[in-house]
């Protein structure tokens, strides 16, 4: 399984639409499983949103599984993020174990190192446990 992993990460057409490649569950995210594109429009000031319910983590305390919505929202600079390789990318939480804290921070580092973004927000929210709703929201802006 590694091995696949491995050649997938380094390959960098696999995890693009029309590959042989329809899922595949990665160990751990990685940054290096998101891709990018060159942006269409680099001298225009847009956003980009992307939004998913369906990221699942494991609580470090429990091993329970906890279940969010995130939405992430950049303006790009050279490089938009490929929407396939984002799919494996919040695929790869399923067996991941951290706090809700964490998971948004991960998700933002890796975002940030990979498109480098003129500005960039993380908004996640854990879907209730126990009646306690959480939020984590971090921003970024190029200096």
């Amino acid at each position: 399984m590694r091995e696949v992993e491995e050649k997938l990460l380094k390959d960098e057409k696999a995890l693009l639409p029309g590959s042989e490649v329809k899922w595949f569950q990665f160990s751990e995210p990685k940054k290096e499983i998101l891709r990018t594109f060159p942006n269409p429009r680099p001298g225009a000031v847009y956003e980009v949103t992307i939004e998913t319910d369906e990221v699942t983590a494991l609580c470090p305390l429990t091993g329970h599984p906890d279940f969010y919505y995130v939405k992430v929202s950049y303006v790009p600079g050279e490089v938009c993020v490929e929407s396939k390789s984002v799919k494996f990318y919040f695929g790869a939480f399923r067996n991941y174990h951290g706090f809700i804290e964490t998971i948004a921070n991960k998700v933002a580092d890796d975002f940030i190192e990979v498109l480098k973004p003129r500005k960039l927000c993380v908004y996640i929210r854990m879907k209730p446990r126990g009646g306690i709703p959480i939020t984590v929201e971090r921003e970024y802006s190029e200096k």
